[in-house]
């Protein structure tokens, strides 16, 4: 169910990603989603008849 294969080359955003993963910047930008407990990002599943 990924949509993964529409996004082509991601290798530039995922270089980014984990450059800002080592130096702590993803870290820093969310911290505040750190500590919640629950967050609800909106996935649905949809089934029609």
């Amino acid at each position: 169910m990924s949509s993964f294969w529409a996004i082509g080359d991601a290798s530039e955003g995922l270089n980014k990603l984990a450059d800002d993963l080592d130096t702590g910047a993803w870290a820093r930008r969310n911290a505040h989603l750190l500590n919640l407990v629950a967050c609800d990002f909106g996935c649905r599943l949809v089934t029609a008849k």
